[in-house]
């Protein structure tokens, strides 16, 4: 009885190491393979990106009910317009033009604003605004405008019915199209002497300089420019329209007006250092 149990001992002795032999084997072998895949989890998560999760750990994350989650409208960042100082060498080119009630008479009869354009030389884009005046019309601005108050608060414009605004309105709006823009600088031709000068006196009268004065770096008269660049020829626009760029158009309309000043300054390849060296503000007027 001894030995045999002594053998049944012996033999299942052998069974418990060669299970725990095989065992351990198996420990091992995963102790090996665990660094391996940690290897191949990290170079996935390289390959991915830090914070990317693997398939394995996409696996392991619980489901949620996507309906309950309440969605974060995404948050635009704020931009502000960036502004720097007058005489900057890069400024914002735009061609700027006034149709009025008549012509200046002195300062202190200053003619009313009728119509407003503006135009953005490189991209083109534009702004004009119609404006109803408190001041009546002269039969000499009627006919070369076509603009027509038939009663205070309608305008006709070559005989068709158009929307004008008051001048707090139609500044604003100026305002409000001149901030899309950096380093503005407004170029009118005769500027200094007629349009700049107006909307000078206009923007007083309602108390809106400051905010004109913040959507504006600088100011420049094209006329001095195109007198010395071509000395003892007519240098009113449209003349220099004809003679340079051999075509005609509807002058005494703003819009028109600014878009043959920008073809103007393009044709004659105006450099922008060149054109602020006639710059100047409304506290030089």
């Amino acid at each position: 009885m001894d030995v045999q149990r002594a053998g049944k001992l012996t033999s299942n002795t052998r069974k418990m190491c060669d299970t725990d032999g095989r065992q351990s084997n198996t420990d091992k072998a995963k102790e090996i393979a665990q660094p391996k895949q940690r290897k191949r989890t990290d170079q996935k998560r390289k390959r991915l990106g830090s914070d990317s999760p693997t398939k394995t750990e996409e696996k392991e994350k619980p489901k949620t009910d996507d309906t309950c989650e309440e969605v974060q409208p995404k948050r635009r960042k704020k931009t502000h317009r960036k502004r720097t100082r007058p005489g900057d060498d890069n400024p914002t080119i735009i061609t700027f033009d006034l149709e009025t009630t008549g012509l200046i008479d002195d300062e202190d009869n200053m003619p009313h604003i009728t119509q407003i354009a503006a135009m953005e030389k490189m991209s083109r884009l534009k702004f004009c605004i119609y404006v109803k005046p408190k001041k009546s019309l002269t039969n000499e601005a009627k006919s070369l405008t076509g603009i027509v108050m038939t009663n205070a608060d309608t305008m006709l414009v070559k005989g068709k019915k158009v929307n004008a605004v008051g001048i707090r309105v139609a500044i604003g709006k100026l305002c409000e199209w001149l901030e899309r823009f950096s380093n503005v600088s407004l170029v009118a031709h005769n500027g200094r002497w007629f349009d700049f000068r107006v909307v000078k006196s206009a923007i007083e009268s309602i108390g809106m300089e400051d905010r004109l004065y913040k959507c504006v770096c600088t100011l420049v008269d094209s006329l001095p420019i195109f007198q010395k660049m071509y000395p003892g020829k007519s240098n009113k626009q449209a003349d220099l329209v004809l003679s340079l760029l051999g075509t005609g158009y509807n002058e005494h309309d703003a819009t028109a007006d600014v878009a043959a000043l920008s073809k103007l300054i393009s044709h004659v390849d105006l450099y922008r250092k060149e054109i602020l060296k006639y710059s100047f503000n409304f506290s030089d007027i």
